[in-house]
């Protein structure tokens, strides 16, 4: 039997008894599928580290993919927004202490 819902952001989560790689895998699919679509910087980012569209990489090619460290971040925040800019309520910044502000812009 399977039961299936939706997180807040529409990603399907699925409940298959307590088989937590089987679940993994499934929100490693779900995440990536949604990314994809969603997103001109991870369409991109995934492309260059050899996950084309059409690939269905497991969760043992994730080491594949670099981590988006605050430089990314700065530097691609509107690419990397997930959802339509009219989306967006509310932009907020950290304080800069460590260096230059992360802008960061948040839907309800």
């Amino acid at each position: 039997m399977r039961a299936d819902s939706r997180s807040r952001d529409g990603l399907r989560i699925s409940r298959r008894g307590s088989d937590g790689k089987l679940l993994q895998r499934e929100a490693w699919r779900e995440t990536l599928s949604y990314v994809r679509r969603s997103s001109p910087f991870y369409q991109r980012w995934l492309n260059d580290c050899g996950l084309s569209k059409g690939s269905r990489p497991g969760l043992d090619q994730r080491h594949k993919i670099p981590t988006v460290d605050k430089q990314v971040v700065s530097e691609q925040a509107s690419a990397l927004l997930c959802v339509p800019g009219k989306q967006v309520v509310d932009i907020v910044t950290t304080s800069g202490s460590t260096g230059q502000p992360l802008v960061w812009q948040l839907t309800e």
